[in-house]
């Protein structure tokens, strides 16, 4: 500490230095012990704390039903039927394939043509098809004619086969064949060379030639009483698709046949 003052400081006013006096002795105050604070020491700042986001809560998804694989077998399994109805099934199943199938290929290969009869016949009981089979050779090649003999194509086409199948309500089938050399009465018509023609006896056969599918169904509908509900006529050509389709046609006859017309030669057995 800093030691007191020792000595007095006397001043002088000018014009006064004869009349000196003593003037009053200035006592310096008694310094006050100088009071030394404490350091200051800076604290440290407070280390920031790093905060993270709050993580948003997922919700737990749902559990799924467990789901057992199915276990596949290569070997043999055991079948609840026995080895002799299997064969019979799978024949059976083999037949219906083929037929359905052969059906939907002979549905989808016919050529539809109006049959309506002129002069309608009120309807009867069950359903009536007429089948026929013409002379017709449309279809065939020049080749294929002479392969199958079927000659020349006379232009006028006749109907030597001619059939009614009825199958009543309860779907019994019941088929009667009409001959062709029946001797009828062929209803009035407008023939197909535009002349009238009234109605007039004639073979049964004759009525296609004169006024196509629509005079047949309604010659066979006067004649017979029985309404024809649908029709359905075939060829040389679709009888040679048809036999082809199935595989052929196996013949057995008594004897030897050679028929040098129709090129037809069948051996017995």
């Amino acid at each position: 500490m800093p030691a007191p003052p020792v000595f007095a400081v006397t001043t002088y006013r000018a014009g006064d230095l004869g009349q000196t006096q003593a003037q009053p002795k200035i006592v310096a105050d008694t310094p006050q012990p100088e009071v030394f604070a404490a350091p200051v020491v800076a604290a440290p700042l407070p280390t920031p704390v790093e905060t993270k986001p709050a993580q948003q809560q997922v919700k737990p998804s749902p559990k799924l039903p467990a789901f057992n694989m199915p276990k596949f077998s290569f070997g043999k399994s055991k079948s609840r039927f026995p080895r002799p109805v299997r064969y019979i099934r799978n024949i059976v199943l083999a037949y219906l394939g083929f037929y359905l199938v052969l059906g939907f290929h002979a549905a989808a290969s016919l050529d539809k043509i109006p049959a309506s009869s002129n002069v309608a016949l009120a309807d009867t009981a069950g359903t009536n098809w007429l089948l026929v089979g013409s002379d017709s050779r449309e279809g065939l090649t020049k080749a294929e004619r002479k392969e199958l003999h079927t000659g020349k194509d006379e232009g006028s086409q006749r109907t030597d086969t001619i059939m009614v199948i009825h199958i009543d309500d309860s779907g019994k089938p019941t088929l009667v064949s009409l001959p062709r050399d029946s001797y009828i009465t062929i209803p009035a018509h407008i023939a197909l060379d535009g002349s009238s023609v009234e109605d007039r006896k004639n073979k049964i056969n004759t009525a296609y030639g004169k006024g196509g599918a629509p005079l047949l169904v309604e010659t066979v509908e006067r004649n017979t009483g029985l309404h024809i509900d649908h029709y359905m006529e075939v060829g040389f050509k679709g009888i040679r698709d048809i036999t082809d389709a199935v595989g052929g046609v196996n013949m057995c006859v008594p004897a030897d046949v050679t028929d040098e017309n129709s090129g037809l030669s069948l051996l017995a057995g």
